[in-house]
């Protein structure tokens, strides 16, 4: 059986606008096999460059939480042991 290589649990992403508040990612829920290939596909705006930007690390999730290999790469569920380009380093 197929471990899971990455793991997207209740995540959530929102932006402040003067227009009020923006949600760019609203409780998405993904896992992802060792070994799958995935492709994200929908239309301009739908917020696939900011899963992809919570998954490296460069945006913190406004909610929840993304694991690969188990490891929490989110700053906030981040263990004080764990350095953030430890889980980088799993490919």
């Amino acid at each position: 059986m197929a471990s899971t290589k990455l793991s997207i649990d209740d995540v959530s992403m929102t932006f402040a606008t003067p227009a009020g508040v923006f949600h760019a990612l609203d409780h998405i829920d993904l896992a992802v096999l060792r070994g799958s290939f995935v492709s994200l596909i929908g239309p301009s705006g739908c917020g696939k460059s900011t899963i992809f930007n919570i998954v490296a690390g460069l945006q913190e999730p406004s909610a929840g939480r993304v694991l690969i290999d188990g490891v929490c790469c989110c700053r906030g569920g981040r263990s004080p042991t764990t350095s953030s380009s430890a889980w980088r380093s799993r490919a």
